[in-house]
C-alpha cells in the first residue's frame, strides 16, 4: 500500500507544529534515549485522529495479515493491554471515548467492539501496539503479538516470533552498541516507572504504512516534498502478564511547516549521521536532496 493514499488524504493525517523536535536534544536524538513516562500522557490524541483511524480501519480490515498478528501464548497480554486501554480512554469523558456495552466509542463517533483480541487493539487511537515476552529458550524478549498499521519500514510478517536483536538486524550497530543496554532496560522495567523514547527521520514522502525499506518516491513531483517524521515510543510493562508493551505513534509535519530557527540544527543533525544510518535510512541521495530542501526554505 506504500505511496497509494491520495495526496490530498495524506495532507489531513499531517501533524503540524511537529510536537517533537528531537534533534534538537543531544540525548532524545540519539538511540536509546529514554526518559520517564508520565502516565496520564500514555496516550496521544490530535486534529489528525479521525482521518487517521479511518485509514487504521482500512488497513485493519483490508490488510488483517499483515498488521495485526498473534502468537500461541499471547492471547493473556493482548487481553490484558485491551483492559489497560480501554480503561484509561475511557476515564475521562471529555477525551471523547465513551463505553457502549462491550464496546467503546472513539471520538470520531465509530463504535469497536473491544474484544481483546489483536485486530481491535489498533482501531482505537492513532497509536501501534507490539507486545514483547519472554520465552522458554530465549535469552531476549520475543515480539509475540502487534497491531502495526504505520511501521516505519519494517514489515510484522517478517518479525513476529523473533526475538529483539534479529528484529534490529538491519539497525546499524544494534547488536554491538545498543542490544546489551535494551536488554538490561528490558529485564529492568518496572510496572509503575514506564518509559518513552522518539525515532526521527527526513523522507521525501508522507506515507504512514510503510513496511518495505526506504526509497525515493517516484511519479510524484519534479522536486518532492520533504517530511519530518517522528515516532514516539511508549514502554510500560504489565501487572499481570508481566509482558512488556511498546506503543508506537507516528508524526508527519511537512519541513515548510518547521520553525526556521531549527532548520539549521535540523540540517547539522542530518549531515552528522554516521555513513551507516545514513545508507540505512534512504541513501547519500535522500540526504542530499533533505539538506537542499532545508537550504531553500531557510533562504
Amino acid at each position: 500500500m506504500q505511496n497509494e493514499t491520495p495526496p490530498e488524504f495524506r495532507r489531513e493525517m499531517y501533524v503540524s507544529p511537529a510536537p517533537y523536535l528531537p534533534f534538537l536534544d543531544a540525548h532524545k536524538g540519539k538511540p536509546p534515549g529514554l526518559w520517564a513516562l508520565d502516565p496520564a500522557t500514555w496516550v496521544e490524541l490530535d486534529a489528525a485522529y479521525a482521518p487517521q483511524m479511518a485509514y487504521r480501519d482500512r488497513l485493519n480490515g483490508e490488510r488483517a495479515d499483515q498488521v495485526a498478528l498473534a502468537t500461541p501464548g499471547s492471547e493473556a497480554a493482548v487481553a490484558e493491554l485491551s483492559d489497560h486501554l480501554v480503561d484509561y480512554l475511557t476515564k475521562d469523558p471529555s477525551t471523547g471515548f465513551l463505553r457502549i456495552g462491550e464496546g467503546v466509542r472513539r471520538p470520531d463517533g465509530v463504535t469497536i467492539i473491544a474484544t481483546g483480541a489483536i485486530g481491535a487493539l489498533g482501531r482505537l487511537c492513532q497509536e501501534d501496539w507490539v507486545v514483547m515476552q519472554e520465552r522458554d529458550g530465549a535469552s531476549e524478549y520475543v515480539l509475540t503479538a502487534a497491531n502495526l498499521c504505520f511501521p516505519s519500514h519494517w514489515d510484522l510478517r517478517e518479525k513476529i516470533g523473533l526475538p529483539l536483536t534479529p528484529i534490529h538486524a538491519p539497525v546499524p550497530d544494534y547488536e554491538v552498541d545498543l542490544a546489551p543496554r535494551i536488554n538490561r532496560v528490558f529485564s529492568a522495567l518496572h510496572e509503575d516507572r514506564p518509559l518513552q523514547r522518539l525515532n526521527w527521520s527526513v523522507y521525501d514522502y508522507d506515507e504512514l504504512h510503510l513496511p518495505g525499506a526506504p526509497h525515493r518516491a517516484t511519479g510524484r513531483d519534479a522536486r518532492p516534498d520533504f517530511f519530518l517524521r517522528v515516532e514516539r515510543q511508549t514502554l510500560r510493562r504489565l501487572p499481570q502478564t508481566k509482558a512488556v508493551v511498546f506503543g508506537i505513534k507516528i508524526y508527519i509535519t511537512p519541513l515548510e511547516d518547521l520553525p526556521k530557527d531549527v532548520l539549521g540544527p535540523l540540517a547539522e543533525a542530518l549531515l552528522a549521521q554516521p555513513r551507516s544510518l545514513v545508507e540505512y535510512k534512504g541513501g547519500e541521495a535522500l540526504l542530499s536532496g533533505s539538506v537542499d530542501r532545508i537550504n531553500e526554505l531557510r533562504a
